[in-house]
């Protein structure tokens, strides 16, 4: 296959083949080295099967704020919490600094979501991610923290459970702590 495809690329072709995947790879990239510089923090709460996402600084050079799935996935891996492997994670939170903080102060954006896999309702070889009400939980945050707004989906596709409409106060330890009363998913 490699040899028919080699005869098909033409002298100078090249930078038209690497449209395909070089954006993606470079992304993927940048995103891993954030994760390995410490810019991204992916670690595992406490109690319970949640994974914490911290984005205190941009992730990528092209601006782009939000880890991404591939550097997610390998951190998870790494740190033994992936589909799969024993005592991997049903939920991940993930935290970022809204640049818009007075001094002194740290308010957040939260996304709750399922790992990548998390949508899928039939495995051979992960662990199905348990189902949660995103709208009631939306709800039952709402009123645990008036001051924060929160909405059912979010940015995260077929993962998202639920996210905050703007900034919060609230802290990400605090908040893990009241998801692990709420979600039965995280037991």
């Amino acid at each position: 296959l490699l040899s028919a495809l080699s005869g098909e690329i033409e002298e100078g072709s090249e930078s038209r083949i690497e449209s395909f995947w070089k954006e993606g790879l470079n992304e993927a990239n940048d995103d891993w080295d954030a994760v390995q510089s410490g810019r991204v923090i992916v670690s595992k709460a406490k109690a319970g099967r949640m994974a914490l996402v911290m984005e205190e600084e941009r992730v990528s050079n092209n601006g782009q704020r939000r880890l991404g799935s591939y550097a997610l996935y390998r951190a998870l891996r790494d740190l033994g919490l992936a589909g799969g492997q024993p005592g991997a994670v049903t939920r991940v939170l993930r935290a970022t600094l809204d640049d818009n903080n007075d001094v002194g102060s740290k308010r957040w954006k939260y996304e709750y979501e399922m790992p990548g896999h998390g949508w899928v309702k039939r495995l051979v070889s992960r662990e199905t991610v348990p189902h949660i009400d995103a709208d009631c939980l939306s709800s039952n945050l709402n009123e645990k923290f008036p001051k924060s707004k929160w909405a059912s989906g979010g940015s995260s596709g077929l993962v998202s459970i639920c996210h905050t409409i703007e900034s919060s106060d609230v802290q990400p330890e605090t908040l893990m702590n009241t998801l692990l009363d709420l979600d039965e998913g995280l037991r």
